[in-house]
């Protein structure tokens, strides 16, 4: 009996993880494209933390050249990426923008990379990169 309790348990962990990590209920809109990569956000995921600040999670999907480019500069390890995702928080009065946490994804959805940056910083949005500002204008309006 003890050992049947273990293994339902596993299992109802197990199918909250992948839940949570598929994103599953999410909207992804698509944003940004470039030749290496797709960007989205999911607009199910935006929240306000506070006043002024707006947090969403954004997954960005790699063509063939963008897996080539990442290997180039993290390894080999990185040749079955598919997507990574980031959840970041913009400061809307400001025009700033930090980064929390980052998950990289292969193919068949095993986990690449994690990380969750401890003292995450507030970095000034330069107009002149698109992808950041074209997020903080559909977010910030």
């Amino acid at each position: 009996m003890r050992k049947r309790k273990g293994v339902i348990l596993a299992v109802v962990g197990y199918i909250v993880l992948f839940l949570s990590m598929e994103g599953w209920g999410a909207d992804w809109k698509l944003f940004f494209t470039t030749t290496h990569d797709y960007f989205y956000y999911d607009a199910e995921s935006i929240t306000h933390p506070s006043k002024d600040v707006v947090r969403v999670w954004g997954r960005e999907v790699f063509t063939e050249k963008g897996v080539i480019e990442m290997v180039g500069v993290l390894g080999e390890n990185f040749k079955t990426l598919s997507y990574w995702m980031d959840l970041v928080e913009f400061h809307c009065g400001d025009r700033k923008f930090r980064h929390l946490s980052s998950v990289a994804y292969s193919t068949d959805e095993t986990l690449l990379h994690s990380f969750d940056d401890q003292e995450p910083k507030w970095y000034f949005i330069s107009p002149e990169s698109m992808l950041l500002d074209v997020l903080y204008n559909i977010l910030c309006k």
